[in-house]
């Protein structure tokens, strides 16, 4: 992980969001078998103005099989408000967004 996380490309591309200086703050590996239904992970927001988050896929990804998705332009929104979700049906709701 460490040698990912330090490839010089990947400082390059947080230094020039962030500045010179970076530090890894924490790192973390996800398994998702295939054709286990995986874990619904609903629309959030990661980082903030001092921190951002890098996501590498290890193995090809595409909309079946539960690829990252990217709001065009909704960074420009800064920090939307927090909603807990507490029901399975909030869950299902939760995808939808809106500013």
């Amino acid at each position: 992980m460490w040698a990912l996380a330090s490839h010089p490309f990947v400082v390059q591309m947080m230094e020039a969001s962030l500045g010179t200086g970076v530090q890894l703050y924490a790192s973390q590996l996800h398994r998702k078998p295939p054709l286990d239904g995986g874990t619904v992970v609903p629309m959030h927001q990661d980082g903030d103005s001092k921190v951002r988050t890098l996501w590498i896929a290890l193995d090809r990804v595409d909309q079946q099989n539960g690829g990252l998705q990217v709001l065009k332009g909704w960074h420009k929104h800064g920090r939307l408000p927090y909603k807990k979700i507490s029901t399975v049906e909030e869950l299902k709701l939760a995808g939808t967004c809106t500013a």
